[in-house]
């Protein structure tokens, strides 16, 4: 009768180590299927890379916008305080003074070519 017991508890032994097994295999595919999706699952770091990226873009975006507006602000004021500047971009539009006249001179039309 001595064995029994010792088999009894071999056998104890046994389910408990396929529970540890079982349950150490699940934390394991848990742990890299959480990695997976915090890597390429929605809002994962392949979101936040492709995120980065337009943000860097829009920023590029945002500074020559602010170049622009610099270079518009800078020709505004020219105009308003410079009178030589005003009157060469009203010149360059077709404008004239008070006293002046405008002459406007065709290129002549081209005369139809006979055909043979």
């Amino acid at each position: 009768m001595s064995t029994h017991p010792i088999a009894r508890n071999s056998m104890r032994r046994r389910k408990v180590s396929c529970w540890k097994e079982a349950y150490y295999i699940l934390s394991i595919v848990g742990a890299i299927l959480a990695a997976a999706i915090t890597v390429w699952g929605p809002h994962g770091y392949m979101d936040l890379k492709k995120t980065q990226v337009e943000l860097q873009v829009q920023k590029e975006k945002v500074s020559d916008l602010k170049r622009t507006n610099g270079e518009a602000i800078a020709r505004i004021q020219a105009l308003k305080s410079d009178k030589p500047t005003l009157e060469r971009v009203a010149r360059e539009r077709g404008y004239a003074g008070a006293d002046e006249i405008i002459q406007i001179i065709l290129p002549p039309e081209p005369q139809p070519q006979k055909q043979k």
